[in-house]
């Protein structure tokens, strides 16, 4: 869960992010991941975004992210990141700027381990 509301995230610029705390499942070691608010420079309209960096010798990683419960599928991870555009968790009206954002991620297999 983000600690700030939706009402305050949603005012930030396109391309700025909020970055979780180092962490690491087995074989895969210092991963970390950012939120776009208003998504990443490339990001269409309406649309945030949720990346995931991975260590330079971590083993490849089969993942699904889920933002407020709405996922877009499972992804792979081989490189060292991997950037995923999702629908914004609310819309710009005052009625959802006290509400919370959650970024889940499932991770659903280590590949290479």
């Amino acid at each position: 869960r983000l600690p700030d509301s939706w009402g305050k995230l949603r005012k930030f610029p396109r391309d700025f992010c909020l970055t979780s705390p180092m962490f690491g499942v087995r074989q895969a070691a210092n991963m970390q991941l950012a939120f776009y608010p208003n998504g990443s420079r490339t990001a269409e309209d309406d649309h945030c975004t949720v990346a995931l960096t991975r260590g330079p010798d971590s083993a490849g990683i089969k993942f699904e992210f889920l933002v407020n419960g709405r996922g877009i599928g499972p992804k792979v991870c081989l490189g060292r990141r991997y950037l995923g555009d999702y629908p914004m968790p609310f819309d710009a009206s005052d009625e959802h700027a006290s509400k919370s954002v959650l970024i889940v991620m499932q991770v659903l297999d280590i590949i290479g381990d």
